[in-house]
This record gives structure tokens, sequence and C-alpha cells, in this order.
């Protein structure tokens, strides 16, 4: 845990969006990935990363279907298609040897050098005599904060 609190108004969550109350049943990630994108995930192991990217895909998808006005019908077609599939990506033959994943990132050089964030609009908080945090680093405020 790195200790940062996104507030529950900033989350939105794929399993709220594509959610029919009258069907009582939440879909998962795997299955809308399967489904509305045409990608395998999660065939090996659990990986956040992949995760994280397949929700957003989802989110622009969601976004689309509303913005075309065909959600309602979209979400009774996934409800259908799950139904007949037990809700649940049918497994290829050889899958985990057809999957191309995205390499995880390397991890950060703890050598103290600076590296350079890839968020846009990152404040610089300027260097700290200690080298800790703060040294040559950089730092979003978040939403409400008075140093925005």
């Amino acid at each position: 845990m790195i200790n940062i609190h996104i507030p529950r108004s900033q989350v939105i969550d794929t399993i709220d969006l594509f959610f029919l109350k009258s069907r009582l049943r939440k879909l998962s990630l795997a299955f809308l990935a399967w489904y509305l994108l045409k990608e395998d995930i999660q065939l090996e192991t659990h990986d956040s990363i992949e995760d994280a990217r397949t929700a957003l895909k989802l989110y622009r998808k969601y976004l689309e279907f509303e913005d075309a006005g065909v959600l309602e019908p979209m979400l009774q077609d996934i409800y259908r298609a799950g139904r007949d599939v037990n809700f649940r990506p049918p497994a290829r033959s050889g899958q985990a040897a057809d999957v191309q994943r995205t390499d995880t990132p390397p991890p950060l050089p703890t050598d103290g050098t600076a590296v350079t964030p890839s968020t846009p609009g990152a404040v610089s908080i300027g260097p700290s005599s200690s080298g800790g945090f703060g040294a040559g680093s950089t730092w979003t405020p978040g939403k409400g904060s008075p140093l925005r």
C-alpha cells in the first residue's frame, strides 16, 4: 500500500457500469473484456496493470454505448451472451501460448536518481536536503487541494 486515498466519488467501477439490477448478477472484468473487447485477460496470473488498462478500455466502450443511445440494448445482449457461456470467457486450446502480454514497467531506481513522472500537469516540489520524498520528484495535488 502506498498510502494513497482516492475519494469514492472519483472511482468508476466497470462492475457497476455494466450492471442490470433486474438481472441481479454482476459481470467480471474478464468476461466483459472477452465479450466487448475480444480480449482474453487474467489467463495465467492476476496482473493489476492489465486489469487497469482493460477497465479503461471498457469505460471508453461504455461511453460509446451511452453516447450512441444503445447502452440498454447492449447490456441485454451482454447478459444474454453471458448466460450462454455461464458468464465465463470460453477457454481456448493453447490459450496461454497465444496471448501476448505487455511487459510490466521496470522498478523505479533506488539509488536516489530522480524519475520524471508521466503524469501531466505535475507540480514540482523542489529538492529536499534529506534526499527523501521531494528530492527532485514531482507531485500533483488532488482535486479540492488548497495547493491546486
